[in-house]
């Protein structure tokens, strides 16, 4: 069940401009699935990582991109960067903004990448800037 939390400053009258806060939540965010009984669905992270790869693997570019972040959360650092590119790159080709962006700093940061992926990185910094892909925070600049 979804809920709302609206908080409103205790003071306002009508016809004043004033900020109101939300929270919202909603069971997808808990993780936690149930039955139509209402009984708690128990979490199976192997059973979930097979179906995001196989929907990966049969084009969906969503659960290319969703499946690249996976490996790199099982297999941090270069190696996981590693398996997880072409997962991402897949998921790029197909106009997946944050895969776009994935794709170009990896490109331009990742070692042991063929020099004509390393020029592509700028193209593809452009192709996620121009899909919406929005970075806030410091900017890095591509390796052209």
């Amino acid at each position: 069940m979804a809920s709302t939390l609206i908080n409103v400053p205790p003071k306002a009258k009508r016809g004043d401009i004033i900020e109101i806060k939300t929270l919202m939540s909603h069971i997808m965010e808990t993780g936690y699935r149930h039955t139509a009984a209402g009984e708690v669905v128990p979490r199976d992270k192997t059973k979930a990582d097979e179906y995001m790869k196989k929907a990966a693997d049969s084009g969906n570019s969503s659960a290319q991109f969703n499946w690249g972040q996976i490996i790199t959360s099982d297999h941090p650092g270069e190696d996981g960067l590693k398996l997880a590119l072409p997962y991402y790159e897949k998921s790029a080709e197909q106009g997946i903004a944050d895969a776009q962006y994935a794709v170009a700093e990896l490109y331009s940061t990742l070692p042991g990448l063929p020099e004509e992926k390393r020029r592509l990185a700028r193209p593809w910094m452009a192709r996620a800037a121009h899909a919406g892909f929005v970075k806030f925070g410091p900017q890095r600049r591509c390796r052209s």
